[in-house]
């Protein structure tokens, strides 16, 4: 084999591996705190961000605000620690956060899941809640009662992004310490 072959060879295989390797790292999740199930990275929508937290937020989410504006928490694990269903169904329970307003939105493959409700989340200001200020979702591929937010298509994984605006100093400062939902599995009715 002529030298000059040799070489372009290597080079092509080098080049085919960096881009591989580059791809995985792109699409990795970035390192998080945990909050039982809810991780958390601060560095978020920051100029203290990496390159790599940067390159996903660019990918996966595009108008994130600062830490000092909003306090973004994800999860796509239930409180046990298994992955969330699209065909199955949750409870979550939670209770209103020390923030100016929140939103609790759910995901499929990165986008939000049509449904015919066109429902994708509850906020502080759409969700019922009961005096002492706590609240439950359920989260189903069919409409149950009182507040439902619909999971979509049987197959596939649901993402929750439970997102903090105008938080308080505790969410700020010691955010894996905040109470956050917790995610029940339930049977499906």
């Amino acid at each position: 084999m002529p030298f000059f072959l040799e070489i372009f060879i290597t080079l092509l295989l080098a080049t085919v591996l960096g881009l591989a390797i580059l791809r995985r790292l792109m699409r990795r999740s970035p390192p998080v705190k945990r909050c039982g199930p809810w991780g958390i990275d601060l560095s978020l929508g920051s100029a203290a961000a990496s390159m790599y937290m940067r390159a996903y937020v660019a990918r996966h989410s595009i108008f994130a605000l600062r830490a000092p504006e909003t306090v973004y928490f994800s999860t796509g694990f239930d409180s046990s620690g298994q992955r969330m269903q699209a065909g199955s169904c949750y409870r979550i329970r939670g209770r209103d956060l020390d923030t100016r307003w929140w939103s609790l939105t759910a995901y499929q493959r990165d986008y939000l899941i049509p449904n015919a409700l066109n429902r994708y989340s509850f906020s502080k200001t759409t969700i019922s809640m009961d005096a002492g200020g706590n609240w439950e979702i359920r989260l189903g591929p069919r409409r149950q009662p009182g507040n439902w937010l619909p999971s979509g298509e049987p197959a596939g994984n649901v993402t929750l992004v439970l997102r903090c605006y105008g938080p308080g100093p505790e969410l700020l400062t010691h955010p894996e310490n905040v109470v956050l939902p917790e995610i029940v599995p339930e049977a499906c009715s």
